[in-house]
């Protein structure tokens, strides 16, 4: 496997420029190596604010060190470490080490897998940290009792404003809904590659479209009506096999007369199936051009 890890000349900029606020090194393949040598840049660092190690191998190992960083690094906010091959051992170094880091705003480790242990650690995380605003845990695998935990720890977090889960095995629109009735803050929740239905999820290109609507309404309407500080759900998909126009219809009154936001963006709903396209465009104009006032 060919790893390129990061030139010596890099991690002595990091060490001594003074202006260098964002670093890009995704798919860059640093590794176990390349990852340790940053990390004791970034003790020193005090302009970073942006790291993005997207597709490194830098494994549970890897982020030992980089945790290790974190604890005395006071200037960085965001840090994506999406599909970097790490686990359970991984993300206790990781929570251990932010439960005492009160300055990284956005955490995105989404596509590393989220055991049982895994949540437990990330719940950890939520309980004790209040400065993280964004956190993507999304195409982790994470079954239904790990997100349960999740849920526990967000209900008393109060930082957490977008929150992304997309993609993942869980059982049912309820523990979504479950959250947004728990949590106050929750601004923006993204749920890419979800269908729902009564019995659960389906994900997209299932051969099964006979989806009934009625309980994934029911939830959202329970949930808006409360918790008004919710600004949209992102990217999820309603749909059943009759009257998708009184539906959508229905769905976007609905979320008008709760007044959901100040102007409902590119939320709501996708566009499937593909005949009633300029029907949803014609329908989310009509709404969106409102700009409800809260």
């Amino acid at each position: 496997m060919l790893v390129l890890y990061p030139p010596k000349q890099l991690v002595k900029s990091l060490k001594e420029f003074c202006s260098l606020t964002k670093l890009n090194l995704t798919g860059c393949l640093i590794g176990v190596e390349g990852v340790k040598d940053l990390a004791q840049a970034l003790q020193e660092n005090t302009t970073l604010k942006q790291l993005n190690l997207k597709h490194n191998f830098v494994y549970d190992e890897g982020i030992k060190y980089l945790s290790e960083a974190l604890i005395l690094n006071t200037t960085l906010q965001d840090l994506c470490l999406t599909d970097n091959f790490f686990g359970a051992e991984g993300f206790k170094y990781l929570s251990e080490a932010l439960l005492k880091n009160s300055v990284l705003t956005r955490l995105d480790i989404s596509g590393n897998y989220l055991t049982m242990a895994s949540c437990q650690y990330v719940a950890r995380l939520l309980e004790g940290n209040r400065s993280i605003t964004s956190l993507d845990i999304g195409y982790s695998g994470m079954i239904s009792e790990g997100f349960e935990l999740i849920v526990g720890a967000l209900k008393t977090n109060c930082a957490v404003k977008m929150l992304d889960i997309s993609c993942n095995p869980l059982d049912s629109f309820e523990q979504i809904s479950t959250l947004i009735l728990s949590n106050s803050t929750l601004t923006s929740l993204v749920l890419n590659e979800y269908e729902f239905s009564d019995q659960g999820y389906k994900r997209k290109n299932t051969s099964n479209r006979h989806i009934n609507v009625d309980t994934a309404k029911k939830y959202i309407e329970e949930a808006i009506n409360i918790n008004i500080t919710l600004n949209g759900l992102e990217n999820n998909i309603i749909c059943g096999p009759a009257h998708l126009q009184q539906t959508i219809e229905e769905l976007m009154v609905l979320l008008s007369s709760y007044k959901v936001s100040k102007e409902i963006s590119q939320y709501i709903i996708l566009l499937y199936p593909r005949i009633c396209k300029l029907l949803i465009y014609k329908t989310m104009k009509a709404v969106l051009s409102k700009k409800i006032q809260m």
